[in-house]
């Protein structure tokens, strides 16, 4: 009996030698590095008019030398050489759509490259934009827009015999076409208000509303007729049909659209549902983004999560108030 304790005690000593050790397969070496690249929840993708906070996660490997965010077109936008640096602004301008990248440079090369498609919101515009019209003054109230730094705001109005086609506005460098308005109203600051007296009753008026912030960047409204039904009338005949586009991930969903080419375009509100595959917009939704671009065609969401289907519908309004909505489009992630 004692020959065997002593056995075992020799191949306990030997076995639990100082030098001995479990091998672990698995080196944090291996282990990819997943940036989590996307836009903060606070201040993020159209929340801002002129910049967005992106974040990612830390790179934790002892071979770090640094973080680089670029354009587009790999211009470098900033660098940064500490690793638990993990957010930073990107200037933009007004409702600028742009894709960025993130690199993490390392000891022995580039760790990897994520992209993100950030984007900035335009100036909310006045709402509410309405006339009371008698044979003797045309009555406007409107209410103001939900920015604070609005500084002017610029009454137009058309005068167009009866038959004539609707006005646009034809934006050139922030004037509509001078052929068709006539400025009649400049105020620095902000008003809610305001009666037009010199008119007569041969011609139908329209009326547009320009508000500019301490920026110089500016917003029309749409345009309303002291006659009923001028505008309201104007139905848009278009099919708007979103299609999903290639690379949809886990990190993303990404579609298209036929884009609306037609000169009385005001905007596109994309909406997002994330149970109903049939969801009907309502009047209290809010869109996810407004673009008021009209060659944008296309948008990535960034805001979702792996294995999951999401429903998107696009509301596109003309610059008279009237709208369309797209059917429901079905994205997947993995």
């Amino acid at each position: 009996m004692r020959s065997y304790k002593l056995l075992l005690l020799l191949f306990l000593f030997i076995g639990c030698d100082e030098d001995a050790t479990i091998s672990n397969p698995i080196s944090s070496d291996s282990i990819k590095y997943e940036s989590n690249f996307r836009s903060s929840s606070d201040n993020g993708n159209g929340v801002n008019k002129y910049y967005v906070i992106i974040e990612w996660d830390e790179y934790t490997k002892e071979d770090f030398l640094s973080y680089d965010i670029l354009d587009n077109d790999n211009t470098l936008i900033g660098t940064f050489s500490d690793s638990q640096t993990t957010s930073a602004t990107v200037n933009l301008d007004l409702n600028e759509f742009k894709i960025i990248s993130l690199r993490v440079n390392r000891n022995d090369g580039v760790e990897s490259i994520n992209q993100i498609n950030i984007f900035t919101r335009h100036i909310y515009p006045i709402t509410g934009f309405s006339v009371d019209a008698t044979s003797e003054r045309n009555s406007l109230s409107w209410i103001s827009s939900d920015d604070s730094d609005i500084i002017t705001t610029i009454v137009y109005r058309a005068a167009l015999q009866s038959g004539a086609s609707l006005p646009v506005i034809d934006d050139s460098d922030g004037f509509p076409n001078n052929s068709i308005w006539s400025e009649i109203m400049d105020y620095n600051g902000v008003i809610t208000e305001y009666i037009d007296e010199e008119i007569i009753s041969t011609p139908n008026y329209y009326y547009l509303i320009k508000i500019v912030d301490t920026s110089g960047s500016y917003r029309f409204s749409n345009i309303i007729s002291n006659i009923p039904g001028a505008v309201e009338g104007s139905t848009i005949e278009y099919n708007l049909a979103l299609t999903e586009s290639s690379p949809t991930s886990s990190l993303r969903t990404s579609f298209v659209w036929n884009d609306y080419s037609s000169t009385d375009f005001f905007e596109y509100q994309i909406f997002k549902n994330e149970s109903d595959n049939s969801f009907v917009i309502n009047e209290d939704d809010i869109p996810i983004a407004k673009i008021v671009n009209s060659i944008i065609d296309n948008f990535q969401d960034y805001d979702v999560g792996e294995g999951r289907k999401y429903y998107y519908r696009i509301r596109l309004y003309n610059v008279y108030g009237n709208y369309i909505d797209s059917e429901v489009l079905t994205c997947t992630t993995y």
